[in-house]
């Protein structure tokens, strides 16, 4: 009898330390910003890519001082990219449709005469979205 008693005794003293080492354990776990035991800090020593959305109106202006006029039949062509030429093999992604690549036949005022597997188009260049050298 005295054997079962030490038994029970010793089995209720280490169910005890179980269940507080469990608590302690829980708790410690539950602090923010401490990691919980056994768990490594973790290090974080790249440069992510931030893919940001632009807010609010865009601000562009020209120095108070200098003086604009624009007439109704004023023409704004833009100049196209310096590394485009006639007879250039291109891949072009439009704002709107299926990225191609495209043989550029002409250029004028900001758009590009292009023939590619559907046929011989004309695109303006203010509205494609990346122009990359093909070859």
């Amino acid at each position: 009898m005295p054997r079962l008693r030490t038994l029970v005794a010793t089995l209720a003293l280490i169910s005890s330390a179980v269940v507080i080492s469990t608590a302690v354990t829980h708790s410690q776990s539950q602090v923010p910003g401490l990691p919980s035991p056994g768990a490594a800090p973790v290090l974080v020593v790249n440069d992510p890519t931030v893919r940001a959305v632009q807010s609010g109106p865009w601000q562009v202006s020209i120095a108070p001082d200098t003086a604009v006029t624009l007439t109704a039949a004023s023409v704004i062509t833009l100049a196209p990219a310096d590394f485009l030429r006639v007879g250039g093999r291109y891949v072009i992604q439009p704002s709107a449709g299926a990225v191609s690549t495209c043989t550029i036949n002409r250029i004028d005022h900001g758009w590009v005469r292009v023939t590619d597997g559907h046929g011989t188009r004309w695109l303006n260049l203010a509205l494609v979205v990346s122009v990359q050298d093909a070859q």
